[in-house]
């Protein structure tokens, strides 16, 4: 492969990178100012602090600054390497799996409350990552024991009731 056509695969990966970069910054300043819209069953008039919209608010805020920050970069030649990390393609299997786990946990809440929800999700993520059961059944129950303690009865943020399991 001439060195030319080297600089020419490597500026349409670029282009393709700040693309895909760019896209996301974009969706989520798009999704930004409708997340109270997409919050089902959220309070009105709540103080933006105690609002469920607050922290996913602050997500999408900080993901489409860091994107857009990272498009920048990319267009005017970071380097492509990732020396520092492994390869994503040689762990597609562990990404897809937690990006499954991501969405049932996204799904779960609504249906069990949030309690159950990451309990379940943390010990489902830890058992997949090789861990056993026992310390990411110790890590899921204090982990959801902080949190809730932390932004439901601390900052009083409201989560949505369970459907299926009263009382969750």
């Amino acid at each position: 492969m001439s060195i030319a056509s080297q600089e020419l695969g490597e500026r349409a990966q670029r282009r393709l990178a700040a693309g895909f970069v760019g896209l996301l910054a974009l969706g989520a300043a798009i999704l930004l100012p409708l997340t109270p819209r997409l919050i089902v069953g959220m309070p009105e008039e709540v103080a933006y602090y105690r609002s469920p919209a607050l922290f996913p608010s602050i997500a999408l805020a900080l993901v489409a600054i860091a994107a857009a920050f990272h498009c920048v970069r990319m267009l005017r030649g970071a380097s492509l390497s990732t020396d520092d990390i492994d390869e994503p393609a040689a762990h597609w299997r562990v990404v897809v799996l937690a990006f499954v786990a991501y969405v049932l946990y996204v799904l779960a809440v609504p249906l069990v409350g949030y309690a159950i929800a990451t309990a379940v999700f943390v010990l489902a993520v830890g058992a997949l990552s090789g861990l056993g059961w026992r310390v990411p059944a110790l890590i899921g129950v204090c982990l959801t024991t902080a949190l809730y303690l932390i932004f439901v009865l601390g900052f009083k943020v409201w989560f949505p009731a369970a459907s299926l399991i009263p009382g969750a």
